[in-house]
């Protein structure tokens, strides 16, 4: 009933302060809008916000459900395609949400649209916030991976990542980032390198990315000891481009 694709938004469970859990009647809507139109909500960690997404618009509500404010919200997906995603940013003074070309910005504290992060042709299908909230990392339908600055909402960088959809992705550390596609590959990316510095194959479709499980950290261990190793290849690479002859000068040295 409470999750993300419950049909009903009458009556809503949310977190309180006060207590670990509280169930919220929402009041009606202006125009005999109803909340079982809702195609998502969200909550905020502190708790205290709660967002959800309809079709006509966004309601957020805000202090324990107490205040309310109404946003209008560009197109979202076409139904039948996958449902939008759509969380609240580590502070819970933002809040993301995936629409038909582009990821939504919303300024929560004044309840207004902040900005758009275009996406072009392609359909964002995922997204991750930096820990220094100052970058998003999105990827789409058609296999792209974009990061934007959050504060001028320019773009970083975009590379064709997958065969198919990002299924997810998310920051690896403060510089590399990390995306699952539909093609069974994990990529790990540097904003430096045109291709991933490390790709894992999996046997099986893959989900979702997080510290969470044991398979999440073992690949992590996985991925980190693949990024030292291309790392170490790519410098190599690196001096070999600048001084062509360096190998010709080892074995010189060696012979000595």
């Amino acid at each position: 009933m409470f999750g993300r694709s419950a049909e009903a938004y009458w009556l809503f469970a949310v977190g309180s302060r006060m207590t670990d859990f509280g169930l919220h009647f929402l009041p009606p809507l202006d125009s005999g809008r109803q909340h079982s139109r809702a195609v998502t909500w969200a909550r905020s960690q502190d708790k205290w916000r709660v967002a959800v997404l309809r079709r006509d618009g966004l309601t957020l509500y805000r202090d324990d459900v107490k205040t309310r404010a109404e946003i209008e919200v560009p197109p979202l997906p076409p139904r039948g395609d996958r449902p939008p995603a759509c969380f609240f940013s580590t502070g819970g003074d933002r809040l993301f949400f995936t629409a038909a070309h582009a990821i939504v910005v919303i300024d929560v504290e004044h309840a207004r649209l902040e900005r758009l992060l275009d996406c072009g042709s392609d359909a964002p299908t995922a997204f991750c916030e930096s820990t220094d909230r100052k970058r998003l990392l999105g990827g789409g339908a058609a296999g792209a991976l974009w990061e934007w600055d959050l504060d001028s909402g320019a773009l970083q960088w975009q590379r064709a990542a997958h065969d198919g959809s990002v299924v997810d992705c998310a920051y690896f550390d403060e510089r590399d980032a990390v995306s699952i596609g539909e093609d069974q590959t994990l990529c790990l990316w540097t904003p430096q390198a045109a291709k991933p510095i490390a790709v894992y194959c999996a046997d099986a479709a893959l989900s979702t990315v997080g510290p969470e499980s044991k398979t999440n950290r073992d690949l992590t261990l996985v991925l980190q000891e693949l990024r030292d190793a291309a790392r170490s290849v790519h410098h190599f690479v690196d001096a070999l481009q600048r001084d062509p002859d360096m190998l010709l000068k080892g074995r010189a040295e060696a012979r000595r």
